[in-house]
């Protein structure tokens, strides 16, 4: 069989999950993204706002676009707190 269940993707992008929990993988994600992001610099000279960005569009499918603007408000900040250093 199968490791992963059948459906998980559809019930995942359905945002049937509580507020809270959308708002926590926004934040999550971003989290993790500035961290990937940090720890990987010096191999994302050219394009090192990838995984920032897909931190937001993930955000935005499972949560919709309130968590997906969080996650967006959080990687800008981020990114800017990544360019000044």
């Amino acid at each position: 069989g199968s490791l992963v269940p059948a459906g998980w993707l559809d019930r995942l992008l359905a945002s049937d999950a509580p507020p809270a929990v959308r708002y926590a993988i926004a934040a999550g994600s971003s989290a993790l993204a500035l961290l990937l992001t940090t720890t990987l610099r010096a191999g994302l000279d050219t394009w090192p706002t990838t995984l920032l960005m897909a931190a937001v569009v993930a955000s935005a499918a499972i949560g919709g676009w309130g968590p997906g603007l969080v996650a967006a408000v959080l990687c800008a900040a981020g990114t800017s707190f990544l360019l000044a250093a």
